[in-house]
């Protein structure tokens, strides 16, 4: 596929489109490109590995599987990992960064692995347990969450950093744990 756009193009065209990968082997030489009204979804019975690029204003969503990032970078305003169904995104290296970070929401089961020299930013907010079982779980690499941490946001939230770097910072510093409502 040499350009992949959902959601829109560059050329500013709007409209809405769901890219559902879930299974087989999806080769791009280009980013995939996820505008406003698009949105790339997940859904694996087993392993997806990225190396490439992923960019764009709309969301990326890892229903059920795994999405493995091992370079490259990815670019999205939401992510979702474990809606309605258990998924995990594990990234041991290359760029992620997202304005909002969603791990088990929906009843599902979320889980993020951050390892090796990966790098997540998160411009906005982070839910570890968001309406579904949220697990976080760092060994190394680095995460700047640039405005609000929540570990346990409706649900139950588990966040654990053995190495790396965790970083909140801006004006809204803040790490809330075990928010019941």
């Amino acid at each position: 596929v040499p350009n992949l756009y959902v959601g829109g193009t560059s050329s500013g065209s709007t409209g809405s489109g769901t890219f559902t990968f879930s299974g087989g082997q999806l080769i791009t030489s280009n980013p995939i490109t996820v505008y406003g009204g698009g949105m790339l979804s997940f859904n694996l019975s087993n392993t997806y590995i990225f190396s490439g690029i992923i960019t764009g204003t709309g969301q990326v969503n890892v229903e059920a599987g795994t999405l493995s990032q091992v370079g490259g970078s990815i670019s999205a305003r939401y992510e979702y990992v474990g809606n309605s169904g258990t998924g995990t995104f594990n990234q041991a290296s290359g760029t992620n960064t997202t304005s909002e970070l969603d791990l088990g929401l929906s009843g599902g089961s979320g889980t993020y692995i951050l390892s090796g020299t990966g790098s997540l930013v998160v411009n906005g907010y982070e839910f570890v347990g968001d309406g579904g079982a949220g697990t976080f779980t760092q060994s190394a690499g680095s995460l700047v969450v640039n405005g609000y941490e929540y570990v346990g946001f409706y649900s139950a939230g588990t966040f654990t950093q053995s190495g790396g770097t965790n970083v909140i910072c801006a004006d809204r510093k803040s790490t809330r744990l075990n928010s019941s409502h």
